[in-house]
């Protein structure tokens, strides 16, 4: 009798010990992908400071060099616009690839690495000595 009921207890101590251990993967692993930042869907800004109006194309590559988006942008001299969302959620540390071709075939590369809050923004100026459109990349907060 004593034997059945020690099997008991330790059937029983077994059996919570398990569950407990279980429980504690489970809720580690929703803790991590709770805590793991997510971002805003990916996207960014334009603004035209030249007096002309330039069409710019951009094309954004993730980090193992795949094209995700490429489209063309007519802007009006001083007008500024933001981008349609690329991808949905973006995770820090992400890195992307951006590419502005302007219609004089300048272009710029920027490599852009996904923080809190911030997206890529691409400036067009004139160079006022040689009178051609150049893209200045950067990004902005907020």
């Amino acid at each position: 009798m004593k034997n059945d009921k020690q099997r008991w207890i330790m059937l029983f101590t077994i059996l919570v010990i398990t569950g407990l251990f279980f429980a504690l993967i489970v809720t580690s692993t929703i803790r991590y992908d709770i805590l793991k930042e997510k971002h805003e869907p990916l996207f960014f800004t334009m603004k035209n400071k030249d007096i002309y109006s330039h069409k710019i194309t951009v094309e954004i590559f993730n980090s193992t060099g795949a094209s995700i988006f490429v489209d063309a942008y007519t802007l009006n001299s001083g007008q500024f616009m933001k981008s349609p969302s690329i991808i949905d959620e973006t995770n820090d540390g992400d890195t992307y690839i951006y590419k502005a071709i302007l219609e004089n075939d300048m272009n710029e590369t920027y490599i852009f690495t996904v923080d809190a809050d911030a997206a890529a923004s691409i400036t067009v100026y004139n160079d006022s000595e040689n009178k051609e459109a150049y893209i200045n990349f950067g990004y902005t907060i907020g």
